[in-house]
């Protein structure tokens, strides 16, 4: 064999040697880093974040959510966030740190939990949830929110948005989450479906920060299977807001639905 190459074997030979010493020792990785898979499930094992009951289907009275994240390849300190939306509209995000400083070149999961609003129930409606890896974008999961089977009964809530104007059919047209204190007048638009005859929406406006009632209001259903809006609104007269947050609860009968919020700043 030429001396030549057996330099150059000799060298690639190093250069493996290091390659595979440097696998080993979780500094470099074999494969790039990846989200695998998001799964979405009403419960957790808490140690292994094995998913349990796994579905993107639940009731609005389920106590939390979760989102399981298989992760590959991944280095210890990498930022996994994770964003729910509902409706197209961001609710919150998560956010967690893979413990360690290596490479984890083996699969693993992780997982986030969103717990049920504490005041009412869930709002029926599609939700997702969107994965980041160092804040960039990978993966996403779907899943829905049933209806109460009681409540399409009496009428179905699908929508309610706090906005300055609306419609000739009371549907809303800048929805908004905040408004300056001289907005004098602020609607709370409700998209109801499935409304029989005698049903009764209710509205009430609270000043969450005084926990004050401000203003309430009802309407009665006039024929069967109605659908469209309801709008309830609030008239401060030519008065300012006081700077806070406040929010909109929606009942049927005496059943609390929804609750919109928004903030005068």
């Amino acid at each position: 064999m030429p001396k030549a190459l057996k330099i150059i074997l000799v060298i690639l030979g190093f250069i493996l040697f290091i390659f595979i010493g440097l696998v080993l020792l979780n500094v470099i990785p074999l494969s790039p880093p990846e989200i695998t898979e998001v799964i979405i499930s009403k419960d957790v094992n808490r140690e292994t974040a094995e998913p349990l009951h796994i579905t993107n289907e639940f009731e609005v009275n389920v106590p939390a959510i979760f989102c399981v994240i298989k992760v590959k390849s991944v280095k210890g300190q990498s930022l996994i966030k994770a964003e729910w939306i509902y409706e197209g509209r961001k609710l919150t995000e998560s956010n967690l740190t893979v413990p360690g400083e290596k490479f984890l070149h083996y699969q693993r999961q992780v997982y986030f939990e969103l717990k049920k609003p504490s005041e009412t129930n869930w709002n029926p409606g599609d939700y997702e949830v969107k994965i980041y890896l160092d804040n960039q974008y990978q993966k996403k999961a779907t899943f829905k929110v049933k209806q109460e089977k009681g409540q399409s009964k009496e009428a179905i809530i699908e929508k309610v948005v706090i906005c300055s104007k609306v419609d000739e059919n009371y549907a809303p047209l800048d929805e908004k989450d905040s408004f300056p204190p001289d907005t004098y007048k602020i609607h709370c638009s409700v998209k109801v479906t499935n409304a029989q005859k005698g049903a009764v929406i209710k509205a009430q406006w609270w000043n969450k920060n005084k926990e004050q009632l401000l203003d309430s209001a009802s309407y009665t259903v006039q024929k069967d299977n109605s659908a469209g809006y309801v709008v309830f609104s609030h008239d401060t007269e030519g008065q300012k807001w006081e700077k806070g947050d406040y929010e909109v609860k929606i009942y049927v009968g005496d059943k609390l639905i929804k609750i919109a919020s928004f903030k005068i700043q």
